[in-house]
């Protein structure tokens, strides 16, 4: 069984500039819990100064440092999810393109297969072999056995044709195939 995983730690992330911008998200989230924790304590420090002068400070005080306090984990979190947002968009980013360069590559080396193929079947053969039959190249994909059909006499194939259907024939179902997944982008989900 699969543990949950925690911590924002769901996606992987493969590009530097991804990585770099998830590192800096955790960094700031870092520092500014870190400065909300420091500002409580000075804070605290303070209205225990400015309690032994007058009681109403300690409440005032507090309350202000709760607020402070508030707002800075606010913005921590807000900054941890925009940065790891950025982290996200820039992975997706990377991945499209570097589809895209697959896909360019690949459409590259099929016409260069197909320009050595064309030149290949132009030239003129220097050896004096004749040139294989296209059959003989695909015997490998049929294997050793060899590919015969079956004659049948004309009133032996009317009879076959005429006569009844089993029933097993006609109970038979099948399945139909279900269409693939697929990957929806941008504007495509509209």
């Amino acid at each position: 069984m699969k543990k949950p995983t925690t911590g924002g730690e769901a996606i992987r992330l493969t590009n530097r500039t991804a990585k770099a911008l998830r590192e800096q998200a955790r960094r700031q989230q870092f520092i500014l819990r870190l400065s909300a924790v420091i500002l409580s304590v000075v804070l605290s420090g303070l209205s225990v100064y400015l309690g032994m002068q007058r009681i109403l400070f300690v409440p005032l005080v507090l309350l202000g440092a709760i607020a402070l306090d508030a707002l800075l984990l606010a913005l921590a979190r807000s900054r941890y999810l925009q940065l790891t947002g950025q982290a996200i968009c820039t992975e997706a980013a990377a991945r499209i393109m570097r589809g895209e360069r697959a896909e360019q590559q690949r459409i590259m080396q099929a016409q260069r297969d197909l320009e050595k193929i064309k030149a290949d079947l132009s030239a003129p053969r220097k050896d004096k072999r004749p040139a294989p039959e296209p059959d003989d190249e695909d015997e490998d994909l049929f294997g050793d056995t060899p590919v015969t059909t079956a004659r049948m006499p004309r009133a032996t194939a009317q009879t076959e044709a005429l006569a009844p259907i089993p029933a097993q024939a006609e109970t038979v179902h099948r399945r139909r195939r279900q269409p693939r997944l697929q990957v929806i982008q941008g504007e495509q989900a509209k």
